[in-house]
């Protein structure tokens, strides 16, 4: 493994569009900041080559969070470049994320250790429910965006208002609003059974699991 370089980031953009459902998080941050860092959410970028084509990658943000994209394995390569440096959690494909993890050497206790069901759904095929006589008002509901790809981030109902669809009207109305502007799909985790329904409703389909791994203490890699 290898610190990306300049010339390389179109090959690496191209690498994690391939694989989009579990990198929107890392993309997002090679095409709002390159690899010039100067903010918490840059990032520094390895990859692996292999007869002229990219076959892994990762990145470090300057914030401490590590996503990993290793499709071929190597996890000794990535312990090796990682020694020293200061991670405060992974975020990726859950298999992916546990092999990072045992590594590196992340054994301590993590404050947020969570297995969600991953969802994808190509806009297209959006199933909208009935929202004549709903209005959505401007929300910030997307924590990564790109201009082929939304993920949708934290939906909340209160108590006494569920049950009523609200959740489901509304990412469907904010993702009829994407597609409308040109994005083509979305991407979300679903942090329980309930949220995983709502999804189904409006046309998710499930595609494996994504793992949040988060320490409130940056840990040092010593392995």
């Amino acid at each position: 493994m290898k610190l990306a370089t300049e010339d390389e980031i179109l090959a690496l953009e191209d690498f994690l569009k391939a694989h989009i459902e579990t990198s929107m998080f890392p993309l997002s941050s090679l095409r709002r900041f390159g690899l010039s860092g100067g903010h918490p959410r840059a990032a520094r970028f390895w990859m692996r080559w292999k007869d002229g084509m990219v076959t892994d990658a990762f990145a470090l943000s300057e914030e401490g969070f590590l996503f990993p994209q290793c499709r071929t394995g190597g996890w000794q390569d990535v312990a090796v470049v990682l020694r020293g440096e200061r991670v405060k959690g992974i975020l990726g494909d859950s298999g992916q994320s546990t092999a990072m993890r045992a590594a590196i050497g992340l054994s301590a206790r993590a404050e947020m250790d969570d297995v969600d069901p991953l969802y994808t759904v190509d806009l297209a095929d959006l199933v909208m429910p009935d929202v004549q006589g709903y209005e959505l008002s401007p929300i910030t509901g997307f924590n990564a965006q790109l201009g082929e790809a939304v993920q949708v981030g934290g939906v909340y109902t209160p108590d006494s208002l569920r049950g009523n669809g609200y959740a489901r009207r509304a990412v469907a109305m904010h993702l009829a609003e994407a597609r409308d502007q040109g994005v083509g799909r979305s991407i979300l985790f679903a942090a329980s059974e309930q949220a995983g329904k709502v999804c189904e409703a409006i046309g998710f389909r499930r595609q494996g699991a994504f793992a949040l791994t988060m320490y409130e203490t940056p840990q040092v890699i010593h392995v």
